[in-house]
């Protein structure tokens, strides 16, 4: 079996939450809708559900019905997401109005809906930085008890059946 094959077939049982925040990105709402048509998990986008229906239109993407799309300066989880990072950072000097407005922007919110356990992940890196996106991740969900460093990796399939993985210099030079 190809590893892509066993990755779809363990996400099928795992029947997971995943977040994607970068919404503004056609590539994004493909894959929603590829991920939620296969039910590979359960998923959520953040935006303006009528900015995202709109490009999904433009774009002749068809997303499923029950792709939830959630805007994250209206949701009722705010709140909870604000007082959760204002109590990680606050030794940094954020305020609670800076915390509120951190957790708007889409992949701190998305960061705050895995911490919380509403999102059992989140997929960025389409638009924004490897920075950004574990500059949200550290901040608001943080490390492992124990560990010091954060890398990335990823795999690339080849036609023939072999599998590359690939570490990402660009966190951990070494």
């Amino acid at each position: 079996m190809q590893i892509i094959e066993q990755i779809r077939k363990r996400a099928q049982q795992k029947n997971g939450h995943v977040v994607l925040p970068e919404t503004g990105d056609e590539r994004v709402l493909r894959a929603a809708a590829l991920l939620a048509t296969q039910q590979l998990c359960e998923v959520s986008l953040l935006g303006d559900a009528e900015e995202i229906r709109n490009l999904a239109d433009e774009k002749n993407i068809t997303l499923p019905a029950d792709i939830h799309v959630i805007n994250p300066a209206e949701n009722t989880r705010l709140d909870s997401y604000a007082d959760h990072f204002f109590e990680r950072r606050k030794h940094k000097g954020i305020s609670r109005e800076e915390a509120l407005e951190k957790v708007k922007q889409p992949l701190f919110f998305a960061a705050s809906m895995v911490a919380a356990g509403d999102a059992d992940g989140c997929v960025a890196g389409s638009i924004a930085t490897t920075g950004d996106v574990l500059r949200a991740a550290i901040q608001v969900i943080g490390l492992k008890e124990g560990s010091e460093v954060v890398s990335s990796v990823f795999l690339m399939a080849m036609p023939d059946g072999k599998v590359f993985t690939y570490g990402d210099c660009g966190v951990v030079p070494y």
